[in-house]
């Protein structure tokens, strides 16, 4: 509808983000009307999606997290009772999600090593009067 000059939320009710369309005009523009060639490019996003949470988890907790993180996301997305098979909106932003917190972790780099570090000698939990 979007690409035949139709306006979300104002021709069609929409319980999506209005940015969402966007990802979908690519998807729908290269896999035209044919279900295998949509489900091959949602499985593209699915492994795009697996490789970003493993580089993800293993910028935040190392190498072991990394793997963990990588392989729950593509046992999980591929799990016929989580709409595995289905290609939704939630499939297709996940690489731009995972994308996008990744891109963040200089930034939880920096705040980590930056917090201030306790001034209470180690084993002290009190103070005696």
């Amino acid at each position: 509808a979007v690409r035949h000059g139709r306006l979300p939320y104002r021709d069609a009710v929409m319980s999506r983000p209005p940015l969402l369309f966007a990802g979908y005009l690519p998807v729908a523009a290269l896999s035209g009307r044919d279900p295998a060639r949509l489900r091959l490019l949602g499985s593209l996003y699915a492994v795009a999606a697996a490789l970003l949470v493993w580089r993800l988890g293993a910028a935040l907790g190392g190498p072991r997290t990394g793997l963990a993180a990588g392989t729950a996301c593509a046992l999980l997305g591929a799990d016929p009772a989580l709409d595995g098979w289905s290609v939704n909106a939630e499939m297709l932003m996940l690489p731009f999600t995972a994308a996008s917190a990744l891109a963040c972790t200089p930034v939880y780099a920096v705040m980590r090593n930056s917090r201030p570090r306790s001034t209470w000698p180690r084993g002290r939990t009190s103070v005696s009067t």
